[in-house]
């Protein structure tokens, strides 16, 4: 075995947490793109990849318990709140395009994913005002129909 193998397994053993969320969520990804002939390969490859958010979040949580910070963390600025929603909208849009099954479902899919996120972050937590939330959303949905049309019209 060389180091890159070497190096590699360490890497898996060191970050476990994401590892393993990341295998659930691509069990899940085989599961419901097998299930459902209106999940596209590519939004199957999406959902596998969004095990990797409560990995390293879990990550995160194991590490800030040995790092007692007197600092509160920064919070998350509009523009860059902003940039990331374009980012997903248009990355789960690119990922739908593919055929008018896939881009309802992508639809279907997005829908509930941004009610989830408005429960936990406005109901739950109350991390974000409503006006902020429902303009994040918005340039969610906007860029998701964006990226539809450009995926249709290539």
């Amino acid at each position: 075995m060389d180091l890159d193998g070497i190096l590699a397994i360490f890497g898996v053993l060191l970050y476990w947490r994401a590892m393993l969320c990341l295998l659930a969520s691509s069990a899940l990804a085989l599961v419901v793109a097998s299930a459902s002939p209106w999940i596209s390969v590519a939004q199957g490859f999406v959902i596998a990849l969004l095990g990797f958010i409560p990995g390293i979040a879990l990550e995160e949580r194991a590490a800030a318990v040995h790092i007692k910070s007197k600092q509160r963390p920064q919070p998350t600025t509009p523009f860059v709140a902003g940039l990331s929603a374009t980012i997903a909208g248009s990355v789960w849009g690119a990922a739908s395009g593919v055929s008018v099954q896939s881009t309802i479902s992508g639809a279907c899919l997005l829908a509930i994913a941004l009610a989830g996120w408005f429960w936990y972050l406005y109901i739950r937590a109350s991390k974000v005002n409503r006006n902020r939330a429902v303009k994040y959303m918005v340039l969610v949905i906007g860029s998701y129909i964006l990226a539809v049309l450009v995926q249709n019209a290539l």
